[in-house]
């Protein structure tokens, strides 16, 4: 069928019978659902009498019972989104029943996926101190970054993407070295689609200043790298949180279509309700960037729970992905933050996937006002930008990490230390992960060149990659030397090829047949059935 390539709008006509319902307080979308058409299916429409129509019955007929508004493709003009024109979102003009809706529409075997739109909330809130040198910045002092400006200082050709409520663009402290251009390269607002990407929050100008402030000028604060560009990625409006996450899904896939973007930062989380629906086209988006090399930085979250058992993304697919760092937040006595400055009922979350932990508690960042110098927030959020400067920190330092995800994030964890600032060597705990970060340790790391790869500390990456017949992975193992199983997708998530590990010392597999793209090869083990590994592949 032929693909339409514009946004749908379209307005319902007649009257039908009441099928909303109360609902409690949740955190998804009440008025619309996200979808992702099997590609044999994309909706072509025609007008009949002013009734839409999708030349399918039972499309039309959903539609119409459930006040069907318009249809909008919404992760649009991305380039490596999975199959970009297939995603759309449905809105209805009332609410509805979504975990109904979402059941009915998944029965007509349409859809890859059908899923509500998750509300993202952002994880750090603000203290406005009246002493210009409040506290002063502890948490530089406290990785060790003195040590670590004395290895490198970045430099311009890191590319850093930040995804929060904007920044304050013009503030004076964004500008390179001798107050000339801004480091802020690009920027773009994805929540109201235009140009203004400033910040009238305060979180996204706090997070840009931790990770990337100028220092060594003679103004304000100092952050992580003093030289790498910035790329703002406005997701949020004023208010802190509770907001929907496909501006976020546009900025990643933006970010990787630019082919600019080393490191994101993301301060923000969201809990899917997996009983509704799941976070397919999220993951599929984490994914694609690990297929691209883009690091993924996430918050662990404020609410002093153990999420082991928890789906929190984007945090939680470190478990899964290599590309991504969950980070938890310390004190200045390197103790997990218990409570933060804002609730006496916060804490930084703790869990099976952590990755490391850094300071979080009462940080300088810079103030969204470019008038005035600094503010101060409490959170995951202000730990998350410390482990992203360092990232772009390692790239500056040792250029051909860039491609290798995997590598920077076992640096950064092999080089952590405790709460006595002695090594942690590889040990971890589900409070701090493989400890707090010292940034000093991680730029002088002495075997930089033979860092393991990730996931249990043995899996290799697939080798070669892009590889056009057969690709190999070593030392396929695990603790309780079990069986594994193998699964590769193509980017719609259709699974091509699957089967047991014979040879877990070194497996070949053979691609020579698929066509040119991106794969991705999950590896699980057959004892608890939980994937213990999943990389990306280009053909």
């Amino acid at each position: 069928m032929k693909l339409i390539r514009i946004l749908f709008v379209f307005l319902a006509a007649g009257v039908f019978p009441d099928i909303t319902s109360a609902q409690d307080k949740t955190n998804y979308a009440q008025d619309h659902i996200l979808v992702k058409f099997k590609r044999q299916y994309e909706p072509v429409f025609s007008q009949n009498s002013n009734i839409q129509q999708f030349d399918n019955v039972y499309f039309d007929e959903l539609n119409k019972r459930y006040k069907f508004v318009s249809i909008n493709n919404v992760v649009k003009g991305q380039k490596y989104a999975p199959n970009q024109q297939s995603i759309y979102s449905i809105t209805f003009n009332d609410t509805v029943n979504i975990p109904a809706v979402i059941k009915e529409y998944q029965r007509t075997g349409l859809f890859t996926y059908v899923e509500p739109e998750y509300k993202i909330y952002f994880e750090g809130d603000p203290i406005y101190p009246t002493d210009p040198y409040f506290m002063g910045q502890w948490d530089m002092k406290d990785i060790d970054m003195p040590c670590a400006w004395s290895v490198t200082q970045g430099n311009s050709s890191i590319k850093v993407g930040i995804i929060d409520h904007g920044c304050a663009v013009n503030h004076p402290d964004l500008k390179t070295l001798g107050g000339g251009s801004s480091r802020v390269v690009w920027g773009w607002n994805f929540f109201n689609n235009d140009s203004d990407y400033s910040d009238n929050n305060g979180h996204g100008s706090n997070v840009t200043g931790i990770a990337a402030a100028t220092g060594n000028n003679d103004k304000d604060i100092a952050g992580m790298d003093w030289n790498c560009q910035l790329l703002i990625y406005k997701v949020a409006p004023s208010t802190e949180t509770g907001w929907f996450y496909l501006p976020v899904l546009n900025s990643i896939y933006s970010a990787i279509d630019s082919g600019h973007v080393n490191v994101m930062n993301m301060s923000f989380s969201f809990n899917p309700d997996t009983s509704v629906g799941g976070y397919n086209l999220f993951e599929e988006a984490i994914d694609t960037a690990q297929a691209h090399n883009v690091v993924i930085v996430a918050a662990m979250g404020n609410n002093n729970i153990d999420v082991s058992g928890d789906v929190r993304p984007p945090a939680s697919l470190a478990s899964t992905n290599s590309n991504v760092i969950a980070v938890g937040a310390t004190d200045l006595y390197d103790h997990r933050v218990v409570p933060f400055c804002f609730s006496s009922t916060s804490g930084s979350n703790y869990g099976s996937y952590i990755s490391v932990v850094a300071p979080g508690d009462v940080v300088m960042g810079l103030d969204s006002n470019s008038s005035f110098t600094f503010s101060t927030f409490c959170g995951t959020s202000q730990a998350t930008p410390h482990v992203t400067g360092l990232v772009s920190l390692l790239m500056a330092q040792y250029p051909y990490l860039i491609n290798y995800p995997d590598s920077i994030k076992r640096i950064i964890e092999m080089t952590a230390v405790d709460s006595n600032n002695n090594p942690t060597n590889g040990l971890w705990n589900e409070y701090y992960g493989y400890g707090r970060i010292n940034a000093c340790r991680a730029l002088n790391y002495s075997d930089v060149t033979s860092v393991p790869s990730f996931t249990n500390g043995v899996f290799s990456e697939p080798f070669p990659n892009p590889c056009a017949g057969t690709f190999t992975i070593k030392n396929l193992s695990t603790q309780d030397n079990s069986s594994l199983s193998y699964r590769i997708r193509n980017i719609q998530g259709e699974i091509v090829k699957q089967g047991e590990i014979e040879n877990k010392n070194e497996s070949d597999f053979d691609i020579s047949r698929f066509s040119n793209g991106v794969y991705f090869i999950d590896i699980t083990n057959l004892q608890n059935n939980h994937t213990v590994k999943k990389v990306a592949l280009i053909r």
